[in-house]
């Protein structure tokens, strides 16, 4: 199945993104992106020369770079600058407000 090239942008932004914060990419595998779609992203990533893969870490090309700041340009996200990533594993699951949680 082909991905739209707006799925294609929003995957490789988040990627981009993800690496420039020296972030770890698995925070990125939820309801919205699966393990399959985000190491067909990073092949794909790593094939243009916008990422490598140096000793281990990922790390943006200037290539990346300038993809990165194009696709802000395109999504209207503007300067992100220094970025607080969460770490999805660790969400729970919405409770009702007669519910109670105890952790």
């Amino acid at each position: 199945m082909r991905k739209s090239k707006e799925r294609l942008e929003q995957i490789s932004f988040s990627i981009l993104r993800t690496v420039k914060a020296n972030a770890n990419i698995e925070i990125l595998i939820n309801d919205e992106f699966s393990y399959f779609d985000l190491m067909e992203a990073l092949e794909d990533l790593k094939r243009n020369q916008l990422l490598r893969d140096y000793l281990g870490k990922l790390e943006l090309t200037k290539y990346g770079m300038e993809e990165l700041n194009g696709l802000e340009a395109t999504m209207k996200i503007g300067n992100v600058g220094n970025l607080i990533i969460p770490d999805f594993r660790y969400f729970i699951d919405k409770i009702d407000i007669n519910d109670v949680y105890l952790p």
